[in-house]
């Protein structure tokens, strides 16, 4: 029987211990985070009687939601095990971080060694973005665990083994297309790396044919449905992405902020140390890279192959780049969190860099930055990271009124409260402009009603105050908790003296 060497036994107890830090980090605060508009979309329909009504009603809710139906029989089986409340639905998301860590882990390990893999899982344990995202009750963290299945099934294949790769590859990349349709970008740039292969037509028509069936089943899939891609696609309509919103998507990646908000106003002595992460984590992947090509150039061990190397560049950089371009060519369509997964290559390079660094007294110093410039980040921020909706509950609760009316603006808010006030009898009124919001409230209060406005981001709080003071009523602001926080107005009429 052959003896466990020491070092593997740290290696396997030092990442259940990062694991289990970055579950920690995860749960902290995690019964305060409230459904926001996208999540409440399909928590609504718990609890279900069975899986097609369950379906039926998300559907209904969302009827974009019908060509990746993946996660939700994920989640529906989920909700059998451990309840369809919204703790135990973000639950299922930490533990899909615990699969993808390890995932992680084995695909850097395989590149390079293992303090690569351990400051990889590292990266992946306290980035904030991943913290968030590790917590959503939607399809991200699942999308994590189908891409680095594709990633791991890659690398088998271009190491020769064709078989087992391109099955681990096919269900990872199927899995992906299936939780999210745009995830197409992410396989469209694996299909570009496997062109390196062009003068192996065994390997690259392997490859190909099998995506082409991939492919030709998506097509079907969609015809089946009558998917409306066109009417559908009416529902992005933001200003298309431009430099900024890159540089805000690599500040997420690189760890230190969680969306595209500067956290610095947040932060004690609004202190965020998101750029210097940024500049030090960007620095590390350089390093990995020109250790990578020199040792190659030089025929020298210790380097990573910079084959390799470029198969997590290519799932790194190509559906950015993809998902940016289809946003400016065709429906503002770019949302970081669409590809999240391209997150997981950049911690595998910046453990690789890490780990690359000569000199143990170096290497020690850089981690050392990193750990405590993430440990301020991660516990120095306060939670809970969304807006708090249950204070929209709290408030209401605390009117005696008899007639009540929640009044929300713009749709993602309005789903979020409707959620929130789903037990509470209240009804909810979802308005789109801000000169709508101020009329209604007014038409409201002179009907008899208690009303509550309910705002989120980007609202001209000032010009909606100024309108209720000229129609001669009291708007009563209260802010929740949240990053950015809720602001909720109650607007009654003046008491005569």
């Amino acid at each position: 029987m052959a003896r466990i060497k020491d070092s593997e036994i740290i290696a396997v107890f030092s990442l259940i211990g990062l694991v289990l830090l970055g579950a920690g980090l995860r749960c902290l605060a995690l019964s305060e985070e409230a459904a926001w508009g996208d999540e409440a979309l399909t928590t609504v329909c718990f609890p279900a009687d069975n899986f097609s009504g369950y379906l039926r009603c998300v559907f209904a809710e969302d009827d974009r939601l019908r060509i990746a139906p993946v996660y939700y029989g994920g989640q529906y089986l989920w909700s059998l095990l451990f309840g369809g409340g919204l703790l135990a639905l973000r639950l299922m998301s930490v533990f899909l971080y615990v699969i993808a860590s390890v995932q992680l882990y084995v695909l850097v390990r395989s590149i390079g060694n293992h303090r690569a893999a351990w400051w990889a899982v590292f990266f992946f344990s306290v980035s904030l973005f991943s913290i968030y995202y590790g917590q959503e009750v939607r399809f991200y963290a699942l999308m994590n665990v189908f891409a680095l299945a594709a990633m791991q099934g890659a690398l088998w294949y271009v190491r020769g083994h064709l078989r087992s790769g391109l099955i681990l590859a096919l269900l990872g990349n199927v899995g992906l297309v299936w939780t999210h349709t745009f995830s197409v970008v992410f396989v469209l740039g694996l299909g570009l790396y496997m062109l390196r292969f062009w003068r192996q037509p065994r390997v690259l028509l392997l490859w190909m044919g099998a995506h082409s069936l991939m492919a030709m089943g998506l097509f079907g899939w969609l015809g089946w449905l009558h998917y409306d891609f066109g009417g559908q696609s009416a529902a992005y309509g933001d200003m298309p992405a431009g430099l900024r919103e890159l540089l805000s998507t690599a500040l997420q990646f690189f760890g230190g902020r969680f969306s595209n908000i500067n956290p610095a106003v947040y932060m004690p002595g609004g202190l965020s140390l998101d750029v210097a992460i940024g500049g030090l984590a960007l620095a590390a992947v350089l390093y990995g890279l020109w250790h990578s090509w020199y040792k190659a150039r030089a025929a020298e061990n210790g380097g990573w192959a910079p084959g390799e190397i470029m198969l997590l560049l290519v799932c790194l950089v190509t559906p950015v780049l993809l998902l940016f371009f289809l946003g400016r060519l065709w429906r503002p369509c770019f949302f970081t969190r669409y590809v999240i997964y391209a997150a997981l290559p950049l911690y595998a390079l910046m453990g690789l860099g890490l780990a690359a660094i000569p000199g143990k007294q170096m290497s020690r110093l850089a981690g050392l930055a990193f750990v405590l410039m993430f440990s301020w980040q991660v516990l120095a921020l306060p939670r809970p990271f969304r807006a708090d909706y249950g204070a929209v509950v709290r408030a209401i609760a605390s009117d005696p009124s008899e007639n009540q009316v929640a009044l929300a603006l713009k749709p993602f808010n309005y789903d979020a409260v409707v959620y929130a006030l789903r037990d509470s009898g209240v009804e909810t009124e979802l308005l789109y402009g801000l000169k709508e919001i101020a009329g209604i409230s007014i038409a409201r209060v002179h009907e008899g009603y208690s009303v509550w406005a309910v705002f989120y981001r980007w609202d001209d709080l000032a010009s909606f105050e100024a309108r209720m003071e000229e129609a001669g009523l009291v708007a009563r602001r209260f802010e929740s908790a949240g990053m950015p926080p809720l602001t909720i107005y109650h607007v009654v009429a003046k008491k005569k003296p």
